[in-house]
């Protein structure tokens, strides 16, 4: 038996434990810490915010494999916000602002927003989310008109993008 050793009696229950405690820490890492969304991103509604945020506003993610944790988080960019989980198909993400702090100017253009279950790992979908300068009045033709109604109204706006659905009141 030269090069061979055997483990004594009191030594292999100390060998046995020791795998048995590493055994229990992977299970329960894999059993506590939640994986991501398997499914993905599928749909972002609306998929355009003002720069200056959407936290009053949710936007509707639609996806699969969706589940409520405490870390639910979506990630707009490199910005990670917090996210509620409706169903496993729904998803509700506020998005950030992305104003300068130096000179509050809004920063417009399009980011990827992803979700996940434990803030560490998002989906890898690369829905398009667009921030959009609000579209503006820049004047209204004429400025007054009869009490009784009826009279043609002219408005032109600025920034205004295809598509885009319009309600005015007077």
């Amino acid at each position: 038996m030269a090069g061979r050793t055997r483990a004594t009696t009191s030594e292999a229950p100390s060998r046995l434990g020791a795998l048995t405690r590493l055994a229990l820490c992977i299970v329960s890492v894999l059993v506590l810490v939640p994986a991501p969304a398997d499914g993905g991103v599928h749909m972002v509604v609306p998929s355009v915010a003002s720069p200056n945020g959407g936290a009053q506003r949710a936007v509707v993610v639609t996806g699969s494999g969706f589940f409520a944790t405490p870390k639910t988080s979506c990630r707009f960019g490199g910005v990670t916000v917090r996210g509620d989980v409706v169903d496993a198909h729904t998803f509700l993400c506020y998005p950030p602002s992305v104003m300068s702090p130096t000179d509050g100017a809004g920063r417009a253009g399009f980011t990827r927003i992803e979700v996940s279950m434990n803030a560490l790992d998002f989906t890898k979908s690369g829905a398009l989310f667009e921030y959009v300068e609000p579209a503006q009045v820049v004047s209204v033709v004429p400025r007054s008109g009869d009490a009784d109604g009826g009279t043609g109204t002219y408005c032109a706006f600025q920034g205004i993008r295809q598509h885009t659905v319009l309600s005015l009141s007077w």
